[in-house]
């Protein structure tokens, strides 16, 4: 069963995805908290890559060399905020971070006001690709996932430089395509709105009442969607 939230209409929330955070990151860590204090959301809801490569049981510290983590803990004990983290591709174990930022292994189902919305990464749409659904199974394997606790962490991250780099851009050409099918598989099923990240390319489909956003990316284009005031607008950071 797919997690589910529920938020009142009222809410600001903020959605964001593929920051790709990395040790040359200063800048876009920067301009993302600019944007959070911008917008001052209720939520904060991370569709997946935060970081180019991340380990949930890991210290913080090594893969976030800019306390971007330190810096959401501490956003949302300043009130009655929420920050949820959807494990992207780049990042593994999740589960295991011990703070107080929540975690989505998947997808979540999400009502937000009189809407229900299915919310993902995105790079689970894609079936047909069956070298990245193989990577993608043994990657996320829980007794896999499990073992890599006890490897080395600079061989660990060297292991994964070469296995992301080696199985993550396969057969991505037409996954904007993919996406908008996707989502008109999902206004099927009941869902009114499809938000997705991965293909980092923004994009909006509306079809009757229906809308499918694709967040697109923060780490090159500075990407990002906002609801407010019960709507939703796809805006970039200038």
């Amino acid at each position: 069963m797919h997690p589910y939230l529920s938020i009142s209409g009222d809410k600001t929330v903020l959605f964001v995805s593929d920051l790709h955070i990395d040790s040359s990151g200063r800048e876009e860590t920067e301009k993302i908290k600019r944007v959070i204090e911008a917008v001052n959301p209720d939520f904060i809801f991370i569709a997946g890559d935060l970081f180019n490569i991340a380990f949930g049981w890991m210290r913080s510290a090594e893969y976030d060399n800019f306390g971007f983590i330190n810096y959401l803990e501490k956003w949302s004990k300043s009130g009655e905020r929420r920050v949820i983290w959807l494990e992207g591709n780049h990042e593994f174990g999740l589960k295991y971070l011990k703070d107080t930022i929540d975690v989505v292994e998947k997808e979540l189902i999400l009502n937000l006001g009189s809407r229900k919305i299915y919310l993902a990464h995105g790079d689970l749409i894609n079936r047909s690709d069956i070298k990245y659904q193989i990577f993608r199974f043994l990657t996320k394997n829980r007794v896999i996932v499990f073992a890599a606790r006890f490897i080395p962490h600079r061989l660990l991250f060297m292991l994964a430089s070469i296995i992301i780099d080696k199985n993550l851009t396969a057969d991505c050409n037409d996954l904007p395509e993919r996406t908008r099918e996707f989502a008109k598989d999902c206004f099927k099923k009941g869902f009114d709105i499809v938000i997705l990240g991965h293909t980092h390319k923004a994009d909006v489909y509306i079809e009757d009442k229906h809308c499918y956003y694709n967040i697109g990316n923060f780490m090159e284009h500075k990407d990002y969607l906002v609801y407010k005031n019960e709507k939703f607008s796809a805006d970039r950071y200038i």
